[in-house]
C-alpha cells in the first residue's frame, strides 16, 4: 500500500549489477518516460556510479540499493519479490524499450497476479525451446510435458506481478533448483517461469509486448526488446534503439560524456568507435552558390553534428562567391573550399553546379570513393551510418524515373544525346525518346524496359569511375557536361558500363 494515500502502489520495476547495462538502462527508462509518468524504481545490487544516479533521479527514478549477492544475476533477479515494497510491479529488462501506453498491463497485473509475455510469436514445440525446456527432465520431468504442450514460448524480460502470487516463492525456488542442476544458464529462469505457467494462475500478454529487436516485427510492437546485446548491431531494427540513444545524449547535454562513456558495452563501443573513425577512402563533397549559401549552413551545422559524418573530410565547391566573406561557414578544420569555375558561358547555373560533381570531383578528389551530399540535404536522423559500398561503384538512392530537369526546349532527349556521346556505335536507347513528353518511368514493367535508376542527392561513386567519365568530356565534348545532370550521366554510364550499383533508401538518413 501507499503510505500517503493507504492505495494499492506499483511501479516499473529495473534490477541491474555492475555497469554493462547502464546505457542501455538510460535508453530504456527514457523510453518508457514517453508513456508513462508513474513510479520507476531500480533496485541496484552493488554501488551505482554516481553520474549515472543523476541522470537517474532527472528520469524520476528511486534508486533501491541493495547488497551484492553471490548468487547468479538470474537467480537474483527471481528473488527481488521478497524485498520489493509495492503492490504491483512491472518488470523490464534494461535492454528494452517501449513505444507506447503499458496501462493494460498493469490491469492485467491486479486481475490476474502474475503476467508473463509471449516472446515475439515463438513456439515452445520449436527445435530451441523445446530443447531449452527438455534440459529440465533432471529437475522436474514431471513438469516438462505440459510445459512444452503449452505452445507459446516466453521470455522473462517483460512480467509484471501482484505481491503475494503463488507464482513468486515458486519462481525463486525452481530458478534455485535448475541452477544447481546446471540448466541452461542464460535463460535459467524464464524457463523455470515457462515450466511453472501451466500450475499457477496467470495471464500471458501478446508477443506485441515483448517483440525482439533481432527478427521480429517491429511495426505492431509495444515493448521492443534487445535481447542478447542486440541493441546496437548493424541491423535496421536496431535504429529504434539507436534513434532513443541518440535523442538521450541531446536531451541531456550537460551528461553528455557520461552518456559518450560505454561502461563495458562492448557492442556500443565497437557502435561509437565505427561512428567516430574518419574513413580514410572516402571524401564527402557538396557544392554551394550564393543562392544556396543559408541552406548548406543550416545543414552543415547539422552534419557537423552528426555523429558518422562530422569527423569525415569535407570538399565544398563553391562558386559565385565574390569573396571570402560570405562563405566563412565553410572555414572547418575538415572542410577544404575548392573554388569551381566551370569555363562554359552558356550553361547555365544549373548545368554549372552540378558540373562540379563530376568534373571538379575528378580532378580534385584523391580517395578512392566520396559522397555527394546536395546542398539542401536535411538530415533526418542524429547520427549516419555507412552502408556497405566498398564491393560496388555506385550507392544510391533508389529513384523511378528519368525528367528532363532544367532543360526546357532541348532538341533530343538526354537519353539520345548520351547514346550519340558515350555509345554511338551501339546506342543503349535503340528508341527515340520525345524531349517534350520528357518523363520516363524506369519501374518495373516499363514500356522500354529500362532498369532502375538513382537519385543523387545522396550518392556514393568510386572516384575511378567519375574520373572515366570526366576524361571522356574532357577529350570529346571540350570539358562540358553532355547533359545538364550528373546523376543521370552517371546512371546511364553505370548502364553501359556494367557497373555494380547498389540502390537504398537514403531518405531514412536525408531529405531533399
Amino acid at each position: 500500500m501507499s503510505k500517503s494515500t493507504g492505495e494499492p502502489s506499483q511501479c516499473v520495476l529495473y534490477f541491474n549489477r555492475g555497469t554493462a547495462c547502464y546505457i542501455r538502462l538510460l535508453v530504456s527508462i527514457f523510453s518508457l518516460r514517453k508513456h508513462y509518468s508513474g513510479p520507476v524504481k531500480l533496485m541496484q545490487e552493488g554501488e551505482l556510479d554516481q553520474p549515472i544516479a543523476a541522470i537517474l533521479e532527472q528520469l524520476g527514478v528511486t534508486i533501491q540499493l541493495l547488497p551484492l549477492n553471490s548468487d547468479p544475476v538470474l537467480v537474483a533477479r527471481a528473488s527481488l519479490w521478497r524485498v520489493l515494497d509495492v503492490d504491483y510491479a512491472l518488470m523490464l529488462d534494461a535492454d528494452t524499450i517501449v513505444r507506447g501506453p503499458i496501462d493494460e498491463f498493469f490491469g492485467w497485473i491486479k486481475a490476474r497476479g502474475f503476467v508473463a509475455s509471449w516472446f515475439t510469436g515463438w513456439r515452445t514445440t520449436g527445435g530451441t525451446m523445446r530443447k531449452r525446456i527438455e534440459e529440465w527432465k533432471k529437475v522436474v520431468p514431471e513438469m516438462v510435458p505440459l510445459a512444452v504442450a503449452y505452445g507459446k514460448a516466453i521470455n522473462g524480460g517483460v512480467q509484471g506481478w501482484s505481491k503475494g502470487t503463488s507464482m513468486l516463492p515458486a519462481y525463486e525456488a525452481l530458478t534455485r533448483r535448475g541452477h544447481a542442476a546446471g540448466c541452461n544458464r542464460i535463460v535459467l529462469d524464464e524457463i523455470a517461469l515457462q515450466l511453472l505457467l501451466p500450475h499457477h494462475q496467470h495471464h500471458l500478454a501478446d508477443h506485441v509486448w515483448n517483440t525482439s529487436g533481432a527478427f521480429g516485427d517491429l511495426t505492431k510492437a509495444k515493448i521492443v526488446h534487445y535481447h542478447g546485446r542486440k541493441h546496437c548491431v548493424n541491423n535496421p531494427r536496431c535504429d529504434l534503439w539507436k534513434e532513443h540513444y541518440f535523442e538521450l545524449l541531446a536531451s541531456f547535454p550537460h551528461h553528455a560524456d557520461t552518456l559518450a562513456k560505454t561502461w563495458g558495452d562492448k557492442r556500443l563501443e565497437r557502435f561509437l568507435k565505427a561512428l567516430s573513425a574518419r574513413r580514410t577512402n572516402l571524401t564527402v563533397v557538396t557544392a554551394v552558390n550564393p543562392a544556396y549559401a543559408d541552406r548548406l549552413k543550416k545543414n552543415l551545422q547539422a552534419w557537423m553534428r552528426m555523429p558518422g559524418l562530422k569527423n569525415q573530410r569535407f570538399i565544398v565547391f563553391v562558386n559565385g562567391f565574390r569573396g571570402h566573406r560570405e562563405r566563412r561557414f565553410l572555414d572547418l578544420p575538415n572542410v577544404k573550399v575548392v573554388r569551381w569555375r566551370y569555363p562554359h558561358p552558356s550553361a547555365s547555373q544549373r548545368e554549372t553546379m552540378l558540373a562540379a560533381f563530376l568534373l571538379g570531383v575528378a580532378k580534385h578528389v584523391k580517395t578512392e570513393y566520396w559522397l555527394k551530399l546536395d546542398a539542401d540535404c536535411r538530415p533526418q536522423r542524429r547520427w549516419w551510418e555507412w552502408p556497405d559500398y566498398e564491393a560496388h561503384t555506385v550507392v544510391s538512392h533508389r529513384w523511378g524515373f528519368t525528367r528532363m530537369k532544367g532543360d526546357d526546349g532541348a532538341a533530343m532527349h538526354w537519353f539520345n544525346r548520351l547514346d550519340q556521346f558515350f555509345s554511338p556505335a551501339s546506342p543503349y536507347f535503340r528508341a527515340v525518346f520525345d524531349p517534350v513528353k520528357s518523363r520516363v518511368s524506369h519501374r518495373p514493367g516499363n514500356p522500354f524496359g529500362l532498369p532502375m535508376r538513382f537519385n543523387s542527392y545522396c550518392h556514393i561513386e568510386r572516384t575511378a569511375f567519375t574520373q572515366r567519365m570526366a576524361a571522356l568530356l574532357e577529350a570529346g565534348n571540350n570539358g562540358r557536361m553532355v547533359v545538364p545532370t550528373q546523376d543521370t550521366t552517371s546512371w546511364y554510364c553505370s548502364v553501359i558500363w556494367k557497373e555494380s550499383v547498389r540502390l537504398v533508401n537514403m531518405r531514412k538518413w536525408f531529405r531533399n
